[in-house]
């Protein structure tokens, strides 16, 4: 009996051409798939259920959830994505520190106010008021704006990025509060690093995350 099984017995929603390996639904091979992709078909260890249920439905518009990847492509695929899940080299950096912060933090804070001060992120937020979904990159960190999303934020470790969604729109403290909080997961978070993730490592990273907030908050607006 041979291993091979073709199109992994889904022949509705896979072709397969040259017999080596399943594609997906539009035809791209499995290593082809993007960063979005892949965050969506992995998820985030800390996100919360109303972020998954958004994830899960962009992954069945696009036809991923339908995917049954062998061993073998998922781990090609984790570990694509966790090469791409890296602290930003772009990250600034900061020879003083903002007061209530380190030199890290306020390297953190900075690329975060670098983003909220550009215009590419205002046209973004502006768009997403009228309904409209977009996305930038903005010093190596990429921004995607869903109007639809029902959170404040989403992060990408895989593109080491963020979506912003439509309750991060109530205010322009929210707004603020969203990048603050997403840049520091993207440069801090061990969920990025291919180990297990325990429950006492969520809780804590999510402490950490919500003390740097109010912290570089006050201080970028000192």
């Amino acid at each position: 009996m041979t291993p091979y099984n073709y199109v992994q017995n889904n022949p509705i929603l896979r072709v397969d051409p040259t017999g080596a390996l399943d594609t997906l639904p539009d035809g791209r091979y499995i290593w082809e798939m993007t960063d979005y992709e892949q965050s969506l078909v992995y998820g985030d260890p800390m996100e919360t259920d109303l972020e998954k249920q958004w994830r899960v439905m962009q992954a069945e518009e696009t036809g991923l959830s339908e995917i049954s990847l062998t061993w073998s492509e998922r781990a090609y695929l984790l570990g694509h994505m966790l090469g791409f899940a890296l602290p930003s080299s772009k990250l600034m950096t900061a020879s003083k520190a903002l007061p209530g912060l380190s030199k890290a933090e306020t390297g953190i804070a900075n690329t975060a106010k670098g983003i909220m001060d550009s215009k590419a992120f205002k046209a973004g937020i502006e768009g997403m008021k009228n309904g409209t979904n977009s996305e930038i990159t903005v010093n190596g960190v990429k921004v995607v704006f869903q109007a639809d999303g029902p959170f404040s934020g989403f992060t990408l470790f895989g593109e080491n990025g963020f979506v912003v969604g439509r309750e991060a729109l109530q205010s322009s403290d929210e707004i603020a509060k969203t990048v603050l909080h997403e840049t520091y997961r993207i440069s801090t978070s061990t969920a990025k690093s291919g180990g297990g993730v325990s429950q006492g490592m969520v809780t804590k990273e999510t402490n950490d995350v919500m003390k740097f907030v109010e912290r570089a908050f006050n201080a970028i607006n000192h």
